[in-house]
């Protein structure tokens, strides 16, 4: 009779044991129903991740490259050429001309720089250096932009301080004694368009020992305005900065200045 309660016993625990292994087996973790295991990112989040890196990086290099295009439409170095005429230093006077487009200056006015520049005023160009403009005014250096065509007589006479002078493309003459008496001028440009330079243009300019012809070819000098030449000019002497220098100070310069 024992024996058979101890039977009867020991079957019932196994059948129990089998219940509770059953249960078990039929209630999967949390981590199976994401299709992961425990420890283990969810495949879903991390290519979400990687969906939105990717996209984040392809914004950034976007704007990275509108930010770089927008800089280079904003170069200054594309905006400024040769040609842009500058305006003209604060405080000059000016006469505007009959055709109502341009100007001509006539004064120092009530101008206190000494490195000047004669360009633009109120938006036109001056085109005119009036006789006597800037005789003996206090100025170091003078920049005469592209759209000045006439240096007249005497526009500098006696600027004993004056000791450079670039003279623009535009300008096609230079009156007579333009730059007479500027004592301490070393450096002078004469523009492409250079037509013709009147005697003493540079007169008793004794310490000017540059002078830059940027179109040396074709000069011929003459004893007056309207005379036959006296003396061509050869290329390779107007050249030599020192050599142009000196005809233009000394050799030539009650000279007629004239170029082909």
């Amino acid at each position: 009779m024992k024996r058979i309660l101890l039977l009867i016993l020991a079957l019932a625990i196994t059948a129990t044991t089998l219940v509770s292994c059953d249960k078990t087996e039929a209630s999967p973790s949390s981590n199976e129903d994401t299709g992961t295991t425990q420890g283990e990112a969810p495949e879903t989040s991390s290519e979400t991740s990687k969906t939105t890196s990717k996209t984040t990086n392809k914004s950034t290099t976007k704007k990275a490259e509108k930010k770089t295009e927008k800089n280079d439409s904003a170069d200054p170095d594309n905006e400024v050429g040769s040609n842009v005429i500058k305006e003209s230093t604060a405080g000059l006077k000016f006469t505007l001309n009959s055709d109502q487009q341009s100007y001509t200056l006539t004064s120092i006015g009530t101008c206190t720089a000494t490195n000047i520049v004669i360009g633009t005023y109120n938006g036109l160009p001056v085109t005119d250096i009036a006789v006597g403009a800037l005789y003996s005014a206090d100025i170091i250096s003078v920049t005469i932009e592209d759209c000045v065509t006439t240096i007249e007589k005497s526009a500098f006479l006696q600027c004993g301080d004056l000791t450079t002078v670039v003279i623009g493309d535009g300008v096609t003459s230079i009156g007579e004694q333009a730059f007479w008496e500027c004592w301490s001028i070393t450096t002078v440009t004469v523009g492409a368009n250079v037509k013709s330079i009147d005697a003493l243009a540079f007169g008793s300019s004794d310490m000017l020992t540059s002078v830059t012809f940027k179109n040396p070819s074709g000069w011929w000098v003459s004893l007056t305005k309207t005379s036959g030449s006296l003396k061509d000019i050869p290329k390779s002497d107007l050249s030599n900065p020192s050599t142009a220098a000196k005809y233009l100070r000394d050799t030539y310069s009650g000279c007629f200045w004239h170029v082909d």
